[in-house]
């Protein structure tokens, strides 16, 4: 069985995938085919648990290319998520790079890329709540069609954690799993 983990970004997939390198019975990775297209991009080993928030734009063609996996919604407060990527969005600006939000905003919402260079924090969040919302609707609708699932929020995530690993019958040191969450990883 495989296990796909979505959300936003910013929400704990770096710490899921370490957690889950802790198990003897599923290999694990973090936004491990990200620069593939096509069916590459989705090909993943049997016992596979892969953590991407991209993999939200691909959860149709997961369902039908492994019908037997599992689902994570992995959500963070709102709030949170949206400092988070703004925070980043502004590291990204500083390096002369554009991120997740202009992209969002350039490619998805059309705006001019000249504008877009120059919004201020304001205005990122306002891009950032708009694709935070867009993105746990699409999960949330993905997740209506029957597919097995189960929302893991990263504030209840000790609570959480172990009902997900008991649900995929995970083996190998389920305490070290646990324990990744006391860790930091690619805090924001």
């Amino acid at each position: 069985m495989n296990v796909f983990i979505s959300g936003t970004g910013r929400c704990g997939t770096t710490t899921f995938s370490k957690a889950c390198q802790h198990l003897d019975n599923y290999t694990s990775g973090h936004e491990t085919r990200v620069s593939l297209l096509g069916s590459n991009r989705i090909r993943y080993a049997n016992n596979h648990i892969e953590c991407d928030p991209r993999l939200t734009w691909y959860l149709p063609q997961l369902a039908f290319q492994y019908p037997d996996s599992f689902y994570v919604h992995l959500r963070r407060n709102e709030e949170a998520t949206i400092k988070s990527l703004v925070r980043k969005e502004m590291v990204a600006k500083k390096l002369g790079q554009l991120g997740l939000l202009h992209g969002w905003a350039m490619a998805i919402n059309m705006r001019h890329s000249k504008v877009v260079i120059n919004y201020d924090e304001l205005m990122l969040a306002v891009i950032a709540k708009d694709y935070v919302n867009c993105v746990n609707t699409i999960i949330d609708t993905f997740f209506k069609s029957g597919v097995d699932n189960m929302i893991i929020n990263l504030e209840n995530i000790k609570q959480d954690f172990p009902l997900f690993l008991d649900k995929i019958g995970a083996k190998g040191n389920l305490a070290k799993a646990i324990d990744e969450w006391n860790m930091r990883h690619n805090a924001g």
